[in-house]
């Protein structure tokens, strides 16, 4: 017999009561991403008319607070636009709003135009951010240097389902995949069983 665990990763900008309480009534863990406060994410995350998207993805966070799902992991994306503008009071406010994990990655769609050696002292200073304010910041980017561990010393905070092998990513369109960050379909919903048959 399978036991599930439903989680879903969303921008919020979309929730509304009734979700927020769709959501918590079914205890599925809300994940999401903000690229820093205001002025950092909405130099980044914006409409198509180049609004901003802060405020909206905030309301969303309020409204899961109220339904007793509040956000405890996010995830931001470090791009030419946010990465100096991410300091110390972007990791406040996470702290303030009971945010423990914070996932950090370099954009990989439009890489960053600095050095490797840049973008790795920016994500030590926000891991160090967080660490002082009890957030773990973690990321794909700590994998390698976790493998070379003693596995009773490896950090699995942030475990990709690819990794372990326990979980799977289902797509708006159906679509499943081995995680967040894989495009190759094993198959879809309406072919779960499959699915669950398949090596």
């Amino acid at each position: 017999e399978l036991s599930f665990r439903f989680s879903t990763n969303t921008n919020c900008s979309l929730i509304t009561k009734e979700r927020a309480r769709f959501l918590a009534k079914h205890r599925v863990l809300v994940t999401t991403s903000l690229d820093g406060l205001a002025e950092a994410n909405d130099a980044v995350r914006t409409h198509l008319s180049g609004r901003g998207t802060f405020a909206e993805i905030i309301a969303g966070w309020d409204l899961l607070a109220r339904a007793r799902r509040p956000i405890r992991m996010l995830s931001v994306t470090l791009t030419d636009g946010n990465i100096d503008r991410i300091d110390g009071s972007f990791f406040d406010f996470l702290a303030a709003r009971g945010v423990r994990t914070c996932t950090v990655e370099p954009d990989l769609i439009a890489p960053l135009s600095r050095e490797p050696a840049d973008v790795v002292a920016a994500l030590f200073r926000l891991r160090a951010f967080g660490h002082e304010r009890g957030i773990t910041v973690t990321g794909m980017w700590e994998k390698p240097f976790s493998a070379m561990l003693p596995s009773s010393k490896r950090s699995d905070t942030f475990a990709c389902n690819a990794f372990t092998g326990t979980g799977i990513n289902v797509l708006p369109s159906g679509a499943i995949t081995v995680c967040s960050y894989s495009s190759r379909p094993l198959g879809s919903l309406e072919g779960f069983q499959s699915v669950l048959a398949s090596d």
